[in-house]
């Protein structure tokens, strides 16, 4: 089954992985800020090797040795975490990158509903408004909150 919206949905995903721990739920936990923090570079780690293997500068055992080396405390040559995501992101473009696209997206959606609500902001209500869209593009959510058109009119030129 193809995966159809992977920005907006593991942007989400990876959205609330810091939201639970900015809002405390988890401060009973210590070592759950360092493992979200580790998964978050392991994030960040994979979107070299993505975008080199794409663009046909990378094996896939460059790309997997990147992976590995970038990831702190966890992957060694072998992983099998590792190969799968190297071989998930060859099957998949744009995939990994999207984890980040998506938590920007949405992270600058909620400043800009903040923004416009002023007092009124509720970070609840945002989030029910933001899952009831369902899964579209974020841009065109964007455009559901706020009124904002800039993003969509550019896919329309």
């Amino acid at each position: 089954m193809f995966f159809v919206n992977g920005v907006r949905n593991e942007g989400w995903a990876f959205y609330l992985e810091e939201m639970i721990l900015q809002a405390g739920l988890l401060d009973d936990r210590p070592k759950t800020r360092e493992i979200d923090y580790i998964l978050g570079a392991k994030r960040a780690a994979r979107i070299l090797p993505e975008l080199m293997m794409q663009k046909n500068s990378w094996t896939w055992a460059e790309a997997n040795a990147s992976l590995v080396a970038r990831t702190p405390k966890w992957m060694e040559p072998g992983d099998a975490v590792a190969q799968f995501d190297i071989e998930l992101y060859l099957r998949q473009p744009g995939y990994g990158i999207g984890y980040y696209m998506g938590k920007i997206e949405l992270e600058k959606l909620m400043a800009d509903v903040a923004m416009q609500e002023g007092d009124r902001f509720d970070i609840k209500s945002f989030h029910d408004r933001f899952r009831a869209a369902g899964s579209i593009p974020i841009s065109l959510i964007r455009w559901e909150m706020t009124g904002q058109n800039n993003e969509i009119n550019t896919m329309r030129d």
